[in-house]
């Protein structure tokens, strides 16, 4: 006997075609703030258990996130000004597309400057620029060519906008409106459950990233700020792609230091075959690592800055003194 007739997509699921079996309530004195097939939990301590795990969610996950309360007002000023939390979440996913198409649209603008600059220079008057603009311009399309237009989200995303439902359910409550209450909590807690998923891909890359690959990130970074140090800076060098370009030239004429950058660069990629050269992959890892806000080796970004200043120094000593 069937219970229940196949199904042939899900599209064509009901509710009563799944199949069922009978359930009991149990035996519970306490309300702990959630359903236990018991009695019904009091919806004002669902609320307060449900913010508890919010805030839960925000410190465990997000590391170094902004401060809890900061983040609520951040949310707060959003739902003010999309009007509900459906609105805003809406308004947040849209946000969140964005990012990477806004961020392609620049590395292009970017590119096109830099070839209108490339084709208008006179190069036998000034070659040196001339090597300058191609440089920086063949960074700008490996950029291009690199770039993974990913939708990328932090924790805190996420749990903005299960505040939003929560704030949302706060006022139904209050309102009496106890049915739309829970059904904002329902899409609260769906948005809390997924900041108990399985870490997200950006995680897994920085926790994967800062276990194996410290040790020859680490080597890299000693290699450039000893070889910047060492370095001979010339007029020709106030292009900061043309300067760290010697660095990784003067780096890979020793064999020993060649390897070192062979092994980094067979991590970073995971072995597999790349379009760009891996020289240009170490130049493009630099230039990040001496232009970021937070710098993991400052003694390098010293370095560098040092060498600069020279270069743009022996330039135009006049300007320089």
């Amino acid at each position: 006997m069937k219970l229940y007739a196949p199904l042939n997509s899900f599209a064509n699921r009901r509710v009563d075609d799944m199949p069922r079996v009978p359930t009991t309530l149990r035996n519970s004195t306490r309300d702990s703030g959630k359903y236990e097939s018991a009695g019904l939990p009091d919806l004002d301590r669902l609320l307060e258990r449900t913010l508890e795990d919010i805030e839960r969610a925000h410190v465990i996950r997000d590391r170094g996130s902004q401060d809890f309360n900061k983040l609520w007002n951040k949310v707060c000023k959003g739902l003010e000004h999309q009007k509900n939390a459906t609105s805003f979440e809406h308004w947040k996913s849209a946000s969140l597309a964005k990012k990477p198409i806004q961020a392609m649209e620049e590395l292009r603008k970017k590119a096109a400057a830099l070839w209108v600059e490339r084709i208008s220079i006179d190069r036998q008057k000034d070659p040196a620029l001339g090597v300058e603009c191609d440089n920086a311009f063949e960074a700008a399309e490996r950029e291009c060519e690199n770039f993974e237009a990913k939708i990328k989200f932090e924790i805190d995303d996420i749990v903005e906008v299960a505040i939003a439902y929560w704030i949302e359910a706060t006022n139904a409550r209050k309102d009496h409106d106890d049915l739309r209450c829970l059904h904002a909590l329902i899409e609260c807690w769906r948005n809390i459950g997924k900041t108990l998923s399985a870490r997200t891909e950006s995680e897994a890359k920085s926790d994967a990233g800062g276990k194996q690959g410290k040790a020859l990130r680490d080597a890299v970074a000693t290699m450039v700020t000893n070889e910047l140090n060492a370095l001979e800076v010339t007029k020709k060098m106030t292009d900061p792609i043309h300067l760290l370009g010697i660095v990784v030239e003067n780096i890979q004429r020793d064999p020993r230091q060649a390897a070192v950058l062979a092994r980094y660069n067979a991590q970073a990629t995971s072995g597999k075959k790349t379009t760009n050269k891996p020289e240009h992959r170490i130049l493009d890892t630099l230039i990040k690592w001496v232009t970021a806000k937070k710098p993991m080796y400052p003694e390098l970004v010293t370095a560098f800055e040092r060498a600069h200043h020279q270069a743009h120094h022996a330039k135009n000593p006049l300007r320089h003194k």
